[in-house]
Order: structure tokens, then sequence, then C-alpha cells
């Protein structure tokens, strides 16, 4: 990863290097190197910024997902990057929702967070994205026993998505971990 983040940032090209921040982001907050994680979102929102341009579905899923597992800071400096868009895209919709339903869990509304990524996992089935409809869906579910609602129909969704799609999306097990 390390290669791959050093040559999106010495290509001259935005959007790879906005990607490769998102995805190394994304890959080191699984990882749990959350500290890590929240430097690459850093980075991602102050080359972004400085360029204005539109938040593509090419990076935006990713630098929500990390930004949302990485802490709240991180999802609120995305959240402000989201709050810039001009131009909505369904990608740019389901992102945000995305780190605003982690800000909402970070606050200990879990219902209201659940809700957040039951919205972003419809926009990512009307895309359709089925990787990201997973941890919306997914972290839905989380944050529905957070809030103490363990007998919910996210989790039928969640396992029915993984079902059909299991040899397919890279990440599942992960994915069905965090509420295993």
């Amino acid at each position: 990863m390390a290669a791959a983040l050093d040559t999106a940032r010495r290509s001259g090209f935005h959007r790879l290097h906005w990607t490769m921040l998102a995805m190394g982001a994304l890959c080191r907050a699984v990882q749990g190197r959350l500290d890590e994680a929240a430097a690459l979102v850093d980075e991602l929102a102050g080359s972004w910024t400085a360029v204005p341009a539109l938040a593509s579905g090419e990076w935006i899923a990713a630098a929500g997902w990390a930004a949302s597992l990485a802490g709240r800071k991180p999802a609120a400096r995305v959240r402000a990057m989201l709050d810039r868009v001009g131009h909505r895209t369904p990608w740019s919709e389901a992102a945000l929702r995305t780190v605003t339903g982690a800000l909402a869990g970070f606050d200990d509304n879990h219902r209201h967070a659940a809700e957040l990524h039951l919205a972003a996992a419809e926009i990512y089935a009307g895309i359709p994205d089925v990787t990201d409809r997973m941890l919306a869906l997914t972290f839905a579910v989380r944050e529905l026993a957070a809030a103490g609602d363990h007998a919910t129909p996210a989790r039928g969704r969640v396992a029915q998505a993984a079902t059909g799609v299991a040899g397919a999306v890279v990440g599942v097990g992960w994915a069905l971990s965090c509420w295993a």
C-alpha cells in the first residue's frame, strides 16, 4: 500500500491520489490502525478541498467508511467535505449518510445512526453497489445492537445480500463479523 500511495501522490492526477488515499484509509481502518487512517483522511480532505471537484464514486464511499471507523474527528472532516459538495450524486449522498450516521453513533444516538445507515444502504442498492450496501447494512445492525434492538430486519437483509454475492464480495467475512 505504501508504494501505491507514493505512486498516487507523485502521479499528478487528483482522482488517482484521492482514490488511493481513501482506499488506503479504509485499509488502515479495517486493520485497526486508526491513527494512520485518520491521517490519510486528513490528507484526502486537504487535497480535495484545494481542488474543488465532484466527490466521485471512485473514492467517496471508501472515505466515508474509513472516516466512520477511524473516529469522530475523521467522520466530521468527511462530513464537512460533503457539506461543500455542489453537485450531489448517489455516492456523495450515501457517504453523507454514512458519516452522519457515524457521528450520531458517537453521540450515542444509535437508532438514528441505524436509520442513516439503512438510508445509505437503500441508495447503494439503487446504484447498484453491493459491497457498500452490505457495509451500510452491517453498520446499521451494529448501531441497532448498540441501541438494544437485536431482532431487526437489517440482519436478514445483510445475510440475504451476503448469500447472493458471497463469492464476489471481498470483505463479506469482515462485514458479517462486525455483528456476529
